[in-house]
């Protein structure tokens, strides 16, 4: 069995407004004031920045706390279901802006953890790296394999500021339960083969749909243009071959991608050989 769904079937049913955190998150970004260079340098230091009174970090953070209150109502949200046109036929044309910005979210609860520590509150540094967790895990449901690497990416970053918590403070019993809870539920749920199936059916729509997304003409000189049939071309059986090829390299990918271990390395291996 191949899957051979495009992007039209993966879109989702719609959830009670309620429920959606992905209006207030679009809100929180809106509020985002410009991190500045030393901001981020501050962040990626290499090796960590240790917990302290940085002007860089205090200033950056004010002018960001009414994004980050706006982010703590989104994550008690069950779901976060950001718009997207699941119609297109340019598939790879989907802007994803808004998932790269919640980096920059993240961020700012990674400097509220240096900061808090060196304040001696405690309690906020636990409470910014559980938001931080949060955050990343509101991009759970967002189908593309992007929005999933932001995701990962949240993720690490929140982990490393728990490991300076742990370097700098002693977390309560309730505190550290509750953080260790919350990544024992993010590795049961973790999953990347919806995100290769909607990446799959990107590709499948993109080429159902080559007319409208490559100008075969461009390159041929004027005769050659004269004579080229468009649908003859397009429906020609090396594009069909190209579509089996696609859908049945993904649908292998797709049952390995959750598989972990030295068996699993070792076929994904041997699948972009054979492919």
């Amino acid at each position: 069995h191949v899957d051979r769904r495009l992007l039209a079937d993966l879109e989702p049913q719609a959830v009670p407004l309620g429920d959606d955190a992905a209006p207030l998150v679009v809100q929180a970004i809106a509020k985002l004031g410009r991190q500045t260079p030393a901001f981020g340098e501050l962040l990626t230091a290499d090796p960590p920045t240790p917990p302290g009174l940085y002007e860089v970090l205090e200033t950056n953070l004010a002018v960001n706390r009414p994004a980050l209150e706006i982010l703590t109502q989104a994550l008690g949200k069950s779901h976060c279901r950001f718009s997207y046109d699941y119609s297109t036929h340019q598939t790879f044309g989907i802007l994803l802006d808004h998932v790269q910005k919640c980096r920059d979210l993240s961020r700012l609860l990674e400097a509220d953890v240096l900061h808090s520590l060196a304040v001696g509150d405690r309690d906020r540094a636990a409470a910014a790296i559980a938001e931080n967790l949060g955050l990343g895990e509101l991009l759970h449901e967002d189908p593309f394999i992007i929005s999933q690497l932001v995701r990962m990416a949240i993720a690490a970053r929140a982990i490393q500021s728990l490991q300076t918590i742990m370097a700098h403070a002693t977390l309560s019993t309730e505190q550290f339960a509750a953080l260790d809870e919350r990544l024992e539920r993010m590795g049961a749920d973790f999953t990347l083969r919806p995100a290769v199936a909607a990446d799959r059916a990107c590709v499948l729509t993109a080429m159902q749909h080559l007319d409208e997304n490559v100008n075969m003409v461009d390159g041929l000189d004027a005769a050659q243009a004269a004579k080229f049939d468009p649908q003859r071309w397009y429906l020609r059986p090396a594009l069909w071959r190209e579509q089996a090829f696609m859908l049945h390299a993904l649908t292998e990918f797709a049952d390995l991608v959750d598989k972990t271990g030295l068996a699993a390395i070792q076929a994904v291996a041997e699948l972009e050989d054979r492919y």
